[in-house]
C-alpha cells in the first residue's frame, strides 16, 4: 500500500477515491510482539463520555474489574475479541504524509503545535520528523531501538530512551538539546511498567502506585492529558481504562493494542488486528469512550491494516502507519 494506492473509503456515507492493494504484513506482527516482548523485558472528539464505573449493560463485551483483579465466571475477558462497535465516528480525507521513496516508517506521534509528526523505522530504530504540509524527511537520530518510548515534550523537543537505560533530549532539527544521561528509575514520573505489572508515579521519588491486577502480563500504560485516567494493555485480554484516583474500577474495553488518549480525555483510540497464525491479515482503529459503552470502527471498511494511532492536539485529526507509510485522516 502506497501513495496513490490507498483506498479511501466509504463507511456511513463517507465518500472516498483511490485504490488499496490488501497488505498482511509478517514484519507488524513482528513489531507487535516486539512491543509486547519489551513490556514483558522492562517489567477531538468521541460518541459519549461516561465515568468509568457507569453500568456496562450498552455493551456487554465490556468487563469490570474489582481491584483484587478477580472476575465472575463466565465473564472472564477474552483474547482476539473483536470489540462490537456501535458508534458513528469515522475517518475520512486520508493522505499519505510519506512516500515509498523515502522509505518505511512506523509509530507516527504528533508534535505539540500539530505541525508536525516524529517517526520511526521498523523495529522502532532511529527518530524522524516530516511537516504535515509536505517537506524534507528530518533525521533526528538514527540509533536502533529508540523509538520505542520516545514522546515530545510541551516546549517542542523530543526525548528518548535507548534499550541501554540512556535518556537523551533532541531539538526538532536533530541537534541534541540535553547530554545522554543514565535513566534514574526513582525520577521516572507517569506510567511505566516493571514485572508485568502497570505502575503511576505522579511526582518524581515518590513511591509507584500499581495499577494492573489480574491474571494478565501487563505493559504500555498511557496517562490522559487531564491526568485523571490511565489506559493499559493486558497481554493475553486487551485494553483496560481506569482512573487514577481509585474512584471506580478498571474497565475492560476489549482486544486491541496502542492505546491513545483523545486530546480532551474523553477516549482513547488504539488498534485492533486480526492474524491468520502467521502474517497480519486484518488492522482496523477504533474509538472507546471511557467507560467502553460507545466504541466505533473508525475504518471498518478499509482493506488497509492501520495501526498504531496518534491523534492530533486539536482533536480534528489522526495519523497512524499502514504497510510501512504514516497518513493522515480527518475525523467525521
Amino acid at each position: 500500500m502506497k501513495p496513490g494506492q490507498y483506498a479511501l473509503f466509504a463507511v456511513a456515507g463517507l465518500a472516498v477515491a483511490g485504490s488499496l492493494m490488501m497488505a498482511t504484513k509478517s514484519d507488524e506482527v513482528q513489531r507487535t510482539s516486539a512491543d509486547k516482548a519489551q513490556a514483558r523485558a522492562k517489567g477531538s472528539k468521541t460518541d459519549g463520555k461516561a465515568s468509568a464505573g457507569a453500568s456496562a449493560e450498552a455493551n456487554p463485551e465490556v468487563f469490570f474489574l474489582d481491584e483484587a483483579g478477580t472476575q465472575a465466571p463466565g465473564n472472564r475477558p477474552r483474547a482476539n475479541m473483536v470489540p462490537k462497535a456501535n458508534g458513528t465516528a469515522r475517518i475520512g480525507e486520508i493522505r499519505a504524509i510519506t512516500s515509498a521513496d523515502e522509505g518505511d516508517f512506523m509509530a507516527p506521534r504528533w508534535s505539540p503545535d500539530g505541525l508536525e509528526l516524529m517517526f520511526s523505522k521498523a523495529g522502532y530504530s532511529g527518530l524522524y520528523t516530516k511537516g504535515i504540509m509536505g517537506g524534507e524527511i528530518n533525521q533526528v537520530t538514527g540509533k536502533d531501538n529508540i523509538g520505542y518510548g520516545a514522546e515530545w515534550t510541551k516546549d517542542g523537543k523530543i526525548v528518548a530512551k535507548n534499550n541501554e537505560g540512556e535518556k537523551q533530549a533532541f531539538n526538532p532539527d536533530g541537534s541534541p538539546a540535553s547530554s545522554v544521561d543514565p535513566v534514574d528509575d526513582s525520577s521516572i514520573t507517569g506510567a511505566f511498567n516493571s514485572n508485568d505489572t502497570v505502575f503511576y508515579r505522579p511526582n518524581p521519588g515518590e513511591a509507584p502506585i500499581p495499577v494492573s491486577a489480574g491474571e494478565d502480563r501487563y505493559y504500555g500504560g498511557v496517562v490522559s492529558p487531564d491526568g485523571k485516567y490511565i489506559a493499559y494493555n493486558g497481554l493475553e485480554t486487551g485494553i483496560y481504562i481506569k482512573p487514577l484516583d481509585g474512584s471506580g474500577p478498571a474497565v475492560h474495553v476489549g482486544y486491541g493494542t496502542h492505546p491513545t488518549f483523545l486530546p480532551d480525555s474523553s477516549g482513547i483510540v488504539y488498534t485492533v488486528t486480526q492474524d491468520d497464525g502467521h502474517n497480519l491479515v486484518q488492522g482496523d482503529l477504533y474509538m472507546s469512550s471511557l467507560d467502553g459503552r460507545t466504541i466505533s470502527d473508525l475504518t471498518g471498511n478499509s482493506p488497509a491494516i492501520e495501526t498504531k494511532p496518534s491523534v492530533s492536539p486539536d482533536g480534528r485529526k489522526i495519523a497512524f502507519e499502514a504497510d510501512g507509510t504514516i497518513y493522515v485522516g480527518s475525523f467525521q
